[in-house]
């Protein structure tokens, strides 16, 4: 927290500026996984959106996952399976563990696994991902 409003003044705008993570984008090296909800008034579109091309121009593992119709929290319950599953599917992989797939039941009562979701407009979500090496 820099405390305070950008606009309350030069120090106010000098911690801002010490502590803009804009100012650090040539350290990252580190995968990103970058969830955004269009409807946050707490960060715009564009923050996300300049986060996940800093990334892919620097050539960063990195993926987005967009939620046009949710807040800084998300509340629909399928959006939420969805986020769930995408931060299972990111985390697995990168701490040693097989990648995350979500299992069903039939009619039967027997566990199926699903085919892997299309990339893409899935619901209200849109992702992008690559798997960019620096």
């Amino acid at each position: 927290m820099v405390g305070g409003y950008v606009s309350d003044g030069p120090e106010a705008r000098e911690r801002y500026e010490r502590s803009d993570p804009s100012r650090f984008t040539e350290h990252w090296s580190t995968p990103h996984l970058i969830i955004h909800s269009e409807k946050d008034y707490r960060l715009t579109m564009a923050d996300g959106l300049a986060a996940f091309n800093t990334l892919q121009i620097r050539g960063v593992e990195s993926e987005l996952l967009n939620f046009p119709d949710e807040n800084h929290f998300v509340l629909n319950p399928e959006n939420s399976l969805v986020w769930h599953t995408t931060v299972f599917s990111w985390i697995n992989p990168r701490v040693g563990l097989p990648r995350y797939q979500p299992q069903h039941k039939d009619d039967e009562g027997v566990i199926q696994d699903p085919p892997p979701a299309p990339l893409g407009l899935s619901g209200s979500t849109l992702g992008f991902r690559t798997k960019r090496n620096a």
